[in-house]
């Protein structure tokens, strides 16, 4: 049966329209059964530039676009801006009401998050399937990116991943589904800026090297990752992950073929 998809994205940066770019060309090329039923954007069109063109290019492909800012839903309330607080705000809660509302007429198998800056309100997370990812293996580093790559080279690890894991209420708490690996040491070019490093204790080339190549990563192995959805080597029951694998599944082959054998 293809898999129903809905993409939830702010398309802020190249690396999320890499992973839809990705997805949409192996849908294309039938080698994902799978449908995106929708792409919803908490951006309006002329709120950024990079949006806008990621919008542009959904038009033209005929897929359906999902648009509500987000910031000028907050500013029509009168809320003001909160960050690191540990709770959402009373306006990000009934701002995912309204989103639920406009999403609600697709039928979706999971949603795929994919660059959505947002954080969704415990209500909305648990009344659907959704799908993130983390640039890290599972038990490897958490946080952000950034944090994950400063880790990385503070404890000077050998290898790092993506994974893919279930949205929950607790942020990057969700059971993983799918991981894959790729080394971050061993390779000539890479091992020249950790001697760098390790004179000089300047991090910045070796960090923006690390960040690049995991980014080579994320498109291919979250193709991998749909496929196992598509293939029903992983199937949802009741909001859980089942399969007749250990879960969580390692995609890195079926990633590494994906991305061009490395």
């Amino acid at each position: 049966m293809t898999l129903r998809i809905g993409w939830y994205t702010t398309a802020r940066g190249m690396g999320s329209r890499k992973m839809f770019s990705a997805v949409k060309a192996a849908i294309d090329s039938e080698i994902l059964d799978a449908e995106i039923k929708f792409v919803f954007l908490n951006r309006e069109v002329g709120e950024a530039k990079l949006t806008d063109g990621f919008i542009t290019e959904l038009v033209k492909q005929n897929v359906p676009v999902i648009n509500f800012s987000s910031v000028r839903f907050r500013k029509k309330l009168g809320a003001a801006l909160t960050r690191g607080s540990g709770q959402l705000p009373a306006w990000r809660q009934k701002y995912d009401v309204e989103v639920s509302n406009l999403v609600r007429s697709y039928e979706t198998d999971i949603g795929v998050l994919a660059g959505y800056m947002l954080i969704f309100s415990p209500n909305f997370v648990n009344s659907r399937v959704l799908l993130n990812l983390h640039p890290a293996l599972p038990n490897g580093p958490v946080g952000t990116w950034q944090q994950v790559i400063e880790t990385l080279i503070t404890k000077r690890e050998t290898h790092s991943g993506v994974m893919a894991h279930l949205a929950i209420p607790e942020v990057d708490r969700g059971p993983v589904a799918t991981f894959c690996r790729y080394p971050v040491q061993g390779d000539k070019q890479i091992d020249v800026l950790w001697e760098k490093f390790n004179k000089s204790q300047d991090s910045n080339e070796l960090f923006d090297s690390i960040r690049e190549l995991g980014m080579s990563y994320e498109a291919p192995f979250l193709v991998a990752t749909l496929q196992q959805f598509a293939r029903g080597i992983i199937r949802l029951e009741s909001n859980q992950l089942s399969s007749t694998k250990s879960i969580p599944i390692d995609v890195t082959e079926g990633t590494l073929l994906l991305r061009g054998g490395g």
